[in-house]
């Protein structure tokens, strides 16, 4: 395999779309029902996927009748957020997701962050691996099912600082009430954490 990272192409759409499907099975399985997982074609559009700067991971030893139905996988940013990662599970573990990382590390410079659910067994250790560190842990949900969502920063990036600001929804869907949001605040080593008010002694 001779891997190639380019430019993402309109032609690409129908590849990427296939590796993003694939992966999403894996990334949301311990806190989503299969049934109910979005095809990215369903919600690309409204979570900025057009907007982002995107690249793909080609295998360019091959040669295929079927235009890019070799692509391996593909990372998305957006200034300094890495938006989207995905390579397809039968090319997980042969550092394509390494590469695409490596790709975008410059251009997300050294405010790069990431978020990740805790529950993706998958990505949260692989952005610990390549120097990611968690500097928020707050209440997130995908399609209403909740989740711990992870803020994952670079060393001294300015959103290691960044207080959380977890959507209504994603408040709701962890239990907290109207009476009670919750509030963020940092434990020792300053990592951003939420809790409910009332549980303040």
């Amino acid at each position: 395999m001779t891997i190639t990272i380019r430019p993402y192409q309109q032609t690409d759409w129908q590849a990427v779309c296939c590796v993003h499907d694939a992966s999403r099975q894996l990334e949301v399985k311990n806190f989503i029902p299969q049934g109910v997982i979005l095809a990215m074609a369903d919600y690309a559009e409204k979570d900025g996927f057009f907007e982002s700067e995107v690249f793909v991971a080609v295998d360019s030893s091959v040669q295929n009748t079927v235009p890019n139905n070799h692509v391996l996988g593909f990372i998305a940013i957006k200034n300094d957020e890495l938006t989207w990662l995905h390579i397809h599970p039968d090319n997980h573990r042969k550092g394509i997701g390494t590469a695409l990382v490596n790709h975008i590390r410059e251009k997300i410079g050294k405010d790069g962050f990431v978020l990740c659910a805790l529950e993706n067994d998958y990505g949260f250790p692989f952005y610990q691996k390549l120097g990611f560190k968690p500097a928020a842990y707050f209440p997130g949900n995908e399609a209403g099912y909740p989740c711990t969502c992870v803020r994952m920063t670079f060393e001294g990036s300015i959103h290691a600082q960044r207080e959380p600001k977890p959507v209504l929804a994603s408040l709701l869907a962890h239990g907290y009430t109207e009476n009670d949001l919750g509030e963020a605040y940092q434990d020792a080593s300053g990592v951003w954490h939420w809790r409910k008010k009332s549980n303040i002694l």
